[in-house]
């Protein structure tokens, strides 16, 4: 390879988003990261399903979540799977910050 192919497909690969240890490293922390915030939610939930108070703000942030990452996937792959469980995802976000957002204002359902 001459000078000028290397010095381009650097900087392709610069453009692209990094080198591939760079992009490995992404893809395992996004894993982790997904993980831990996984277990800390449901771990909340639980504790304060246990002390018999409402988790709807805690789901409703996780399926928030989970909606976002869905439609975005979406958006990228064009699967219809993807855009049915993101509306569903969403549609749970709603229902559940907005029993939240209701039980705040003292208004019972």
């Amino acid at each position: 390879m001459e000078k000028e192919e290397i010095l381009k497909k650097n900087k392709d690969s610069s453009i692209a988003g990094g080198d591939e240890r760079e992009l490995l490293i992404s893809g395992k922390a996004n894993i982790i990261s997904k993980s831990v915030f996984t277990v800390a939610i449901i771990s909340l939930i639980l504790f304060k399903t246990s002390k018999g108070l409402d988790a709807d703000d805690l789901w409703g942030i996780f399926f928030v979540y989970c909606s976002s990452e869905a439609l975005y996937k979406y958006y990228c792959l064009k699967q219809k799977s993807l855009l049915f469980f993101g509306i569903l995802f969403a549609l749970v976000a709603a229902y559940a910050l907005g029993t939240f957002l209701l039980r705040s204002l003292g208004i019972e359902l």
